[in-house]
């Protein structure tokens, strides 16, 4: 049984909406959002939307979600997931439709119990308060483009390392005024310290890097997949 609510949307103001497993709940078109102000969606079934999800709520909109129920972005612009509640957003599975773009506010929790396939495009946001986007997910997969932003300001020199795969220095603007630096243990008696002054270098996977920026503000990776799991790396020891 499928039950679909269309370009009006969904507004929850104090209900105990049930999605049975095997059901799906779509809500779609332009206006096609989600709000929770009280109340909670149980979800069991499937959530389908085209618009944004939004919390306001003191506790998680979807409850505590069943094993194998799951939330899809199906939409064809900017889906936002946010709202004034501190509560995290606990879904079973998620996946990003292609063609469609997730944005976790900023200083909001994600976490996934399941899967999270991304085939669109997923971000996690931040803002000049530098309250990041949080993820915790138990299996990272998909074809998509996954942005995670980090504000920084200028003056100064910052630690950093990549969340996502393939991405490269461009991140920092890097140039020969503001280069990047990595150091190498294994060349400690030639030369340990890496310069980086272009933008189109690698940042390889659990490598610290030193960074400074020209101007303040909100900078963001751009790759393949997010960096969870495990990860391994071989560290050297020169004596």
């Amino acid at each position: 049984m499928s039950t679909a609510t269309y370009a009006q949307g969904l507004v929850n103001n104090g209900a105990h909406i049930v999605v049975s497993s095997g059901a799906t709940l779509t809500v779609d078109g332009s206006s096609g959002n989600v709000q929770n102000t009280s109340g909670v969606i149980d979800l069991s079934g499937t959530l389908q939307l085209d618009g944004n999800l939004t919390n306001n709520a003191p506790t998680n909109a979807l409850g505590t979600p069943t094993s194998g129920s799951t939330v899809v972005f199906a939409g064809t612009g900017t889906q936002a997931v946010g709202g004034s509640s501190t509560a995290i957003f606990t879904f079973d599975k998620l996946t990003v439709n292609s063609g469609a773009a997730l944005e976790m506010a900023a200083g909001k929790q994600l976490t996934c119990n399941g899967s999270l396939v991304n085939n669109g495009t997923f971000t996690l946001k931040t803002n000049t308060e530098n309250a990041t986007a949080t993820l915790l997910d138990n299996g990272f997969s998909g074809t998509g483009t996954n942005k995670v932003e980090l504000y920084l300001s200028s003056g100064r020199n910052w630690y950093v390392s990549s969340p996502v795969s393939g991405a490269t220095s461009s991140v920092f603007n890097t140039n020969a005024s503001y280069p990047m630096y990595a150091y190498n243990e294994s060349n400690t008696n030639t030369t340990p310290w890496t310069w980086i002054t272009d933008d189109q270098t690698n940042l390889n996977v659990m490598t610290g890097y030193i960074s400074s920026v020209q101007t303040s503000g909100i900078y963001t990776f751009t790759g393949g997949l997010i960096n969870t799991g495990d990860k391994s790396f071989i560290l050297n020891r020169t004596v």
